[in-house]
């Protein structure tokens, strides 16, 4: 009998307890509807395997989103050290190292390669997509993956300029749709994946 249907308003009133003084503006209503509020999508978990990188959503999703390729990007980050000088490897295990010591050091470079996708296979009977790279890979490095593909160099052109479907839910919720929504980074839990 509810004057909207599927949504009904109930008056509330409110009486502070062990707070005097304390007031309460009204008039207060608690709305009930019908259906459920939607949960927007998200990814609870992530493995890296042979055949690519599997991200298992919280719930089915449009399978021509999570099907599409640019919806994901793969980062691998490593890092590599070597010395500053020829000087030998005995020497920079035995000296101390310090910036005022002569021909003696190792410098740590951070690299970020972004692996190239080719495809994203959507399983809808499980709520996982694997990202299958482009090249045979090899397990090594961290691996971060993230929305969408990396934003292009500094005068590079844009990668596609038709996207396609979005990564949405059956119910066209777009993922983190409750903080921000479309917007993803999750690292791999089991294993770690560089190109090979």
């Amino acid at each position: 009998g509810a004057p909207n249907p599927g949504e009904v308003g109930v008056p509330l009133t409110v009486t502070p307890i062990n707070a005097p003084g304390t007031r309460v503006e009204g008039p207060l209503e608690l709305k009930v509807v019908a259906s459920p509020a939607r949960i927007p999508p998200k990814i609870v978990s992530t493995q890296g395997t042979p055949q690519g990188v599997v991200l298992t959503f919280s719930q089915p999703m449009d399978p021509a989103g999570a099907s599409n390729v640019n919806n994901y990007s793969i980062q691998v980050f490593t890092l590599s050290s070597h010395e500053s000088s020829l000087s030998s490897l005995f020497n920079s295990i035995t000296a101390p190292l310090h910036p005022d010591s002569p021909g003696v050091g190792v410098s740590i470079t951070p690299h970020t390669r972004t692996v190239p996708l080719l495809a994203a296979n959507y399983d809808p009977a499980t709520n996982s997509v694997t990202l299958v790279p482009k090249h045979p890979m090899r397990y090594s490095g961290l691996i971060s993956v993230t929305q969408g593909q990396p934003a292009p160099h500094s005068g590079a052109q844009a990668q596609s300029s038709n996207p396609g479907p979005a990564l949405t839910d059956t119910a066209g919720d777009p993922i983190n749709a409750a903080t921000t929504p479309g917007v993803f980074s999750v690292t791999i839990e089991k294993g770690l994946l560089t190109t090979a």
